[in-house]
């Protein structure tokens, strides 16, 4: 009976550290008012007060997701009142022995030198189907980096009132774009990327707030 009694006791006991250890995962970084922290990757951004960020869990490749909040499109600028898409932010951190040039050229044309290919076409949207409009350099805190432009065809069901017979209109299928960047930079052995998508008709205002996110982007020595 007592070695019964002290066998269930052990078995508690190692019960409580596999959940002390395992149960409760680590998040990629830490969200303190406007201000991203992620300290495995060594950087900080500050972002705008009108977009919402989230964490993901570790280990994730993606390192978190801002998204704008109570975005609102004027009507008048609508096509029958279609809701659009969110314009989106997905920033990526990974560690890579190739170049940055060597990262983009293999990501681009899916190379098996990605490590986790399958893992950056479930997440960036540009990287299938998409049509590559621009190619040129810049600097992420004094980082040179690469900035790509894409756009992405889509096809869209809506109501165009002016056709219809009924005061609801009727339904039509258009063509739409999404529009936005890719941005590749790496600093020693990390590779970081940042996925912005917007749709076409929304890019100005949005582009902007993108580029002022960008320049919140701070890496902690």
């Amino acid at each position: 009976m007592r070695k019964t009694i002290i066998f269930i006791l052990a078995l508690f006991f190692l019960f409580a550290i596999f959940q002390t250890s395992f149960g409760k995962k680590e998040k990629t970084g830490k969200v303190k008012g406007n201000v991203f922290t992620d300290k495995k990757f060594g950087y900080q951004l500050t972002f705008l007060e009108n977009w919402k960020l989230s964490t993901e869990k570790e280990p994730s490749l993606v390192r978190a997701t801002l998204m704008k909040k109570n975005y609102q499109v004027d009507r008048s600028t609508r096509f029958g009142g279609y809701e659009v898409n969110i314009p989106t932010i997905i920033i990526l951190a990974d560690t890579t022995s190739l170049s940055l040039e060597e990262f983009k050229n293999a990501l681009l044309e899916e190379s098996k030198k990605i490590k986790n290919l399958d893992k950056y076409r479930l997440k960036l949207e540009f990287l299938t189907n998409s049509e590559l409009l621009q190619e040129r350099e810049t600097l992420v805190d004094s980082i040179p980096a690469f900035i790509l432009t894409f756009k992405k065809r889509y096809f869209k069901t809506t109501v165009d009132e002016t056709r219809g017979i009924t005061p609801e209109g009727t339904e039509v299928i258009v063509e739409e774009f999404i529009v936005g960047h890719i941005v590749f930079f790496k600093k020693e052995k990390n590779i970081f990327l940042v996925h912005f998508s917007c749709e076409r008709q929304f890019i100005g205002p949005n582009h902007r707030e993108f580029t002022n996110i960008m320049n919140g982007w701070e890496f902690k020595d």
